[in-house]
């Protein structure tokens, strides 16, 4: 582990000793060739058979990706591709499942879809698949072999993964369950679990474009060194083995580099200048310490911060040191222990991330516990229970966020519960103590970023 120690404080001394995460030379390919093995790749690795998928679900013709040939029928989550043995099949989730989002009717890749919704299991859906597909072609038929690794994980996984309310993302809760039943150095699917389950909390997903300024992955920076193993971890739920491993690996530097090629979409709406131009200085004062600094001379420093000074929900940190058998997992994994090794480090601290694009990346802090800027700026009007309107990408412009509602008590799925282990509001108050027109003014700033 590359950690250089440093102490340091900001002007409040909000901040105490904090690590900073050292730069690691990445591998980086052809980004265009990595944005086709987005659209198109195998990185899934398992599907079902085209034909069954058709039959079953049939076409879409929502297109936002506008991917052309037989994969513009495939809704955008979903991939079309060739298992190893040459079946064709439909797998998913995709990247873009996960990494791409409506707001104000524009549809942006990159960016955390907010509309995830996790909140019932699904996996009832993959046992009618798995008896339709082994009955019409046979367990010994290339179908099945095509099919199976994602549809037995999909089965297994699906109870682990239910979220207690709307609009977070449970990726890692995924992982863990999926790594759960595969050996950790071949990574075929085993019979016997390998480790205990954890807490299986879900999350905010960051934008892509943090990529190219962050030293490590994950709120906690549990990822660090390559960021192409990170990154195709999305295949653990369907890979066949470690060979279909390193083939899908190959094609990683390229998406690696397609993701360092992204920015974050510009605010659509004037912006005061004059009042950017003093939240600049109000940011300078009281963020940039932790958060960098933008524009002509960028600085972003890496730095993890320990929850005891945070003071955000500290369970997601906490989870993988108190919870080992995933950690383990990793540490002794084929993505930690082969050629560009990843390492896998856990920390009671969660990484203060780059701002840019923050405008766009509402809900806020690790959990998305937080709907807007405003409440984020001042800790005493966030909401404690706060739903928002899942069939609409309206989004708030002038407090920076989704519209909402504060409730009185959590009335159903869409209702999110800060009282919810794990999914607590508290925490980051370096702002509490602006006035008003000075967290206007830094949320003017924070609009030209």
């Amino acid at each position: 582990m590359f950690l250089l120690i440093l102490s340091c404080s900001n002007p409040d001394n909000h901040i105490k000793d904090t690590e900073t995460i050292a730069t690691t030379q990445q591998r980086l390919g052809d980004p265009e060739q990595g944005l086709w093995y987005l659209l198109y790749g195998d990185y899934i690795g398992s599907g079902i058979p085209k034909e069954v998928y058709d039959n079953y679900f049939g076409p879409s013709s929502y297109n936002p990706l506008e991917r052309t040939g037989e994969a513009e029928t495939i809704p955008y989550a979903f991939n079309l591709f060739n298992a190893p043995n040459g079946v064709e099949v439909v797998g998913g989730i995709n990247c873009f499942g996960c990494h791409s989002n409506t707001i104000n009717g524009e549809f942006y890749i990159g960016i955390g879809n907010a509309f995830s919704d996790y909140t019932s299991d699904d996996s009832a859906a993959y046992v009618i698949l798995s008896n339709q597909i082994s009955n019409t072609y046979g367990i010994d038929s290339p179908e099945w072999e095509a099919y199976k690794n994602l549809g037995e994980a999909s089965v297994q996984i699906g109870p682990n993964i239910v979220t207690p309310f709307a609009g977070i993302n449970p990726a890692f809760a995924l992982e863990e369950a999926a790594t759960q039943y595969r050996d950790p150095e071949s990574l075929e699917r085993q019979a016997e679990a390998q480790f205990e389950l954890g807490a299986g909390l879900a999350s905010d997903t960051p934008p892509w474009w943090h990529i190219q300024k962050k030293d490590s992955l994950y709120y906690n920076g549990l990822g660090r060194d390559d960021m192409v193993k990170l990154i195709m971890q999305i295949c653990i739920v369907g890979v066949w083995d470690v060979e279909h491993a390193e083939e899908i690996e190959s094609h990683f530097p390229d998406v690696l580099a397609y993701l360092m090629t992204l920015n974050p979409p510009v605010f659509p709406e004037p912006i005061d200048s004059a009042l950017a131009n003093q939240g600049e200085e109000l940011f300078l004062a009281n963020c940039a310490h932790c958060h960098g600094t933008y524009g002509e001379s960028e600085t972003y420093p890496n730095r993890l911060i320990p929850v005891e000074d945070v003071g955000t929900d500290a369970r997601l940190a906490r989870s993988y040191i108190q919870d080992t058998g995933f950690l383990d997992w990793l540490q002794n994994s084929w993505f930690a222990n082969s050629s560009h090794p990843a390492q896998f480090v856990a920390e009671e601290a969660y990484i203060a991330p780059p701002l840019d694009g923050i405008w766009v990346t509402a809900p806020y802090l690790h959990n998305g516990s937080i709907p807007n800027l405003y409440t984020l700026l001042d800790s005493t009007t966030r909401p404690m229970y706060w739903t928002r309107d899942f069939t609409s990408s309206a989004y708030d412009l002038n407090q920076v966020g989704w519209p909402f509602t504060e409730q009185s008590s959590p009335i159903n799925e869409y209702t999110y519960n800060t009282n919810k282990i794990g999914y607590g509001n508290q925490g980051h108050t370096y702002g509490d103590h602006l006035n008003s027109a000075e967290r206007k003014a830094i949320i003017e700033y924070l609009k030209t970023l």
